[in-house]
């Protein structure tokens, strides 16, 4: 698996695979946040991000949490997300649950149908910002 930059995860998903998905945050102006200074924001190429989920297969067979990262991995479009989803499924069979960092602005971008389709596709939990924000209201 291939790391750019700081990679960054919140201390509760200590236990997940972590699988960098996009590169930088797309914000990266707040005041309060220095952690993606290092790279511009970039939606990582699908193929790499499934090789990354297959390498990471070969290394931790058994996996029940993954975090998505960098920096507002929601930003990218609901296809890319849902082919994401959908790859960590097939090759982790046994995964109980899926995070990512999320702005607040990306979860407006998204209609309720999309988020309700990410929600039943496998994603349980976006962190944004200094909110946490669980996808429980949503039904699958």
């Amino acid at each position: 698996m291939k790391y750019v930059g700081k990679v960054y995860r919140p201390w509760i998903e200590a236990n997940s695979i972590l699988i960098q998905t996009t590169l930088g945050c797309s914000i990266n102006t707040c005041t309060f946040c220095s952690m993606f200074d290092d790279k511009r924001f970039k939606v990582r190429p699908l193929e790499e991000v499934f090789l990354d989920i297959e390498e990471a297969r070969r290394i931790y067979p058994h996996v029940t949490s993954i975090f998505l990262t960098d920096g507002n991995v929601m930003a990218a479009r609901t296809d890319y997300l849902l082919q994401v989803f959908d790859k960590l499924k097939q090759t982790f069979p046994a995964v109980q649950k899926i995070s990512l960092y999320s702005g607040l602005n990306d979860f407006r971008r998204k209609t309720v149908a999309e988020l309700k389709e990410l929600k039943s596709a496998g994603l349980d939990m976006a962190y944004c910002g200094l909110n946490l924000v669980t996808l429980l209201f949503l039904k699958k």
